[in-house]
């Protein structure tokens, strides 16, 4: 099958100097699709100052055959370097006019090089990649897949950087998971979300995030034990509230 990822602001390549957030999660979807056999291409948008490379190569994952093409697609204008994490939770203000200001410099040629080499089908990272898609896609009758990776109502909930949750985001999302053929969600809490918000429980699948199996092992050293339980906590640093509360239980 041949796919197209679509993440405008992301790339799955390490180092390569476009501007882009590198996105590890990306960068595994695409080879672990790779490695199953289908032709993946990541499009994405260049962010940074200079010439911006036009195409760059995934290696394979170990023990497949199949890499990963990521093509750079157009140029963000000079204010967009300033606002290249939007899409990820390091930005901590996001002015979203600009950033739909620069879906369409993004969708048009997507369109057009769809029009020359038609995938089967496109999936779309985050909901400015999702506009893109759509707009893309639209006169072409391909089916577009649509991950967000996080809502925003769910970080506005959880108040996870409230600040880069705009009207426009709460407001477009919603249309872009009804608007799409099918939405990954990545638990059971995210398609609760997105069933409040409109979208067809029936064109939503819940897909949780994987471990690399790897690298994360049960193999390996282990303290000594003594007679006293021992509970291990992860925690982002940000949900204090829910340490705050884990301590207390305890005491």
């Amino acid at each position: 099958m041949k796919i197209a990822l679509v993440a405008q602001q992301a790339t799955p390549v390490p180092g390569d100097g476009a501007g882009e957030v590198n996105d590890a999660r990306l960068r595994e979807l695409s080879r672990s699709l790779a490695s199953k056999g289908h032709q993946v291409t990541v499009y994405a948008q260049h962010q940074g100052a200079g010439t911006p490379p036009e195409r760059a190569k995934l290696e394979p994952r170990a023990g497949s055959k199949h890499g990963v093409s990521v093509e750079y697609i157009g140029h963000a204008d000079s204010h967009g370097a300033d606002h290249h994490g939007a899409d990820h939770h390091g930005a901590d203000h996001i002015d979203e006019s600009e950033l739909l200001a620069q879906v369409p410099a993004f969708s048009r040629p997507l369109n057009e090089r769809w029009r020359a080499d038609r995938p089967d089908v496109v999936h779309a990272v985050r909901w400015t990649s999702g506009l893109a898609a759509l707009a893309a896609a639209r006169d072409l009758r391909i089916p577009v897949v649509q991950s967000f990776d996080s809502l925003g109502v769910a970080e506005r909930r959880h108040h996870v950087q409230p600040s880069s949750v705009g009207t426009q985001r709460m407001r477009l999302e919603p249309a872009i998971g009804r608007s799409a053929n099918a939405v990954v969600a990545g638990s059971s809490d995210e398609e609760s979300d997105l069933a409040r918000l409109g979208v067809p429980r029936r064109s939503i699948r819940v897909v949780p995030f994987g471990v690399d199996t790897d690298e994360f092992s049960p193999e390996g050293p282990v303290a000594d034990r003594a007679t006293r339980p021992r509970l291990v906590t992860v925690v982002d640093l940000s949900e204090l509230d829910a340490l705050a509360t884990l301590l207390r239980a305890l005491s």
